[in-house]
């Protein structure tokens, strides 16, 4: 998966790390307990550069990463999840860029399925 770059050209989305070296970030103690105590349930995370947009890029990159993990069935649901969202929105009559997110969204998860298919 391409890492998003920003126009001065720093990456936002940075490659995987173990998650081993997350607690040796902090010097205060309670942050290091509390990224030990994710070793339980995880073995790698991302740093997201803040800029006001990181929790919602971080999100969805994360998000996209399991899509590409799950079955067709599963990519078939989401698909029909995303219908009956975007009719109720369409009844708001808001101003927006919903509709171009929506698109952009439902043609992401169309084209990995496709690709999908092809190696398969």
């Amino acid at each position: 998966m391409v890492l998003q770059t920003s126009q001065n050209g720093c990456r936002k989305i940075l490659q995987k790390e173990p998650l081993s070296s997350l607690p040796h970030e902090f010097e205060n103690e309670i942050m290091k307990d509390k990224a030990k105590k994710l070793l339980a349930n995880y073995s790698e995370y991302r740093k997201v550069p803040g800029d006001g947009s990181c929790f919602y890029r971080s999100f969805i990159y994360s998000y996209l990463e399991q899509l590409v993990k799950v079955s067709h069935e599963e990519e078939l649901r989401l698909l029909g999840a995303l219908e009956p969202m975007w009719e109720k929105f369409q009844r708001l009559h808001l101003p927006g860029s919903y509709s171009d997110l929506h698109d952009a969204f439902v043609g992401f998860i169309l084209e990995c399925m496709e690709q999908k298919q092809k190696l398969s």
